[in-house]
């Protein structure tokens, strides 16, 4: 077999025991036919980097961290490591982020058929009102447009600066247990399209049946066209984009509107 060349089989083997032990133990017991450097060229494309030999300090660092559901993203910062090394750390160790211990499954079901009998244009403008509460109470001022079909929802000001707000329902699906919300805009034709930085600002996403919100920069969120929110449990996979460091960030409009 050409030495170059890894077989998925390997990939997967190589992804497995990374961060166990070190790069000349993976050699010697399972890769002898790899150099050093094609080992480390792997690793590298892997996006796995060094994860082995974790100092005390960056495991209970780790260990605090996902307790308090902090992002894998953002722990990788802290402890200057690949976002995929803190998570098989994570997996290794058996630490996983918090669940909400107050929402269950047959909770969130039964909340979203109380939702189902309600006109779907009335549960946006339910959503809206929690939104604009939600807004007030922490101290903005929240003025709404005139018309109804403007593509910003509101719009609420500080020391006058203003940000521009749409707001979004999030549904929750039970089949895939997350909720997920729409972030594009129909055209006259009915097609989704993205907004504009003009119109938007920051989405807000309200998820239906619980008070959990989304305060998503435009920049973020008009690449997707839609959102998958898991503010009930742990995301699991590593695909997309993850949401989560945006629940209920508040604290994003109060920086934007200094």
């Amino acid at each position: 077999m050409n030495k170059d060349s890894w077989t998925a089989e390997e990939l997967t083997l190589l992804q497995e025991k990374h961060g166990i032990i070190s790069n000349d133990q993976l050699r010697a017991e399972f890769f002898p036919g790899k150099t050093a450097g094609q080992l480390k060229w792997q690793i590298e494309r892997l996006g796995i980097g060094k994860s082995y030999n974790w100092e005390k300090w960056e495991v209970e660092l780790l260990r605090e961290l996902k307790q308090l559901g902090i992002p894998d993203r953002l722990i990788a910062y802290a402890v200057r490591r690949p976002r995929t090394a803190v998570t098989q750390k994570a997996s290794k160790l058996g630490v996983k982020s918090p669940r909400r211990a107050d929402l269950d499954d047959d909770e969130l079901l039964n909340g979203q058929t109380e939702l189902s009998n309600i006109d779907n244009k009335l549960v946006g403008t339910i959503n809206e009102d929690y939104v604009r509460i939600a807004l007030s109470v922490r101290g903005f001022e929240v003025f709404l447009p005139y018309m109804n079909n403007h593509k910003t929802d509101l719009i609420i000001v500080r020391n006058t600066r203003i940000a521009k707000i749409q707001i979004k329902s999030a549904g929750y699906d039970g089949q895939c247990k997350r909720f997920r919300a729409m972030l594009k805009t129909k055209d006259k034709h009915g097609k989704h399209i993205g907004y504009e930085n003009a119109d938007v600002d920051f989405f807000v996403v309200k998820c239906n049946g619980i008070n959990e919100y989304y305060v998503i920069p435009f920049n973020v969120g008009n690449v997707a066209s839609s959102a998958n929110l898991y503010p009930h449990r742990p995301k699991l996979t590593m695909s997309g984009i993850c949401f989560e460091e945006y629940r209920n960030a508040f604290h994003l409009l109060d920086a934007f509107l200094k």
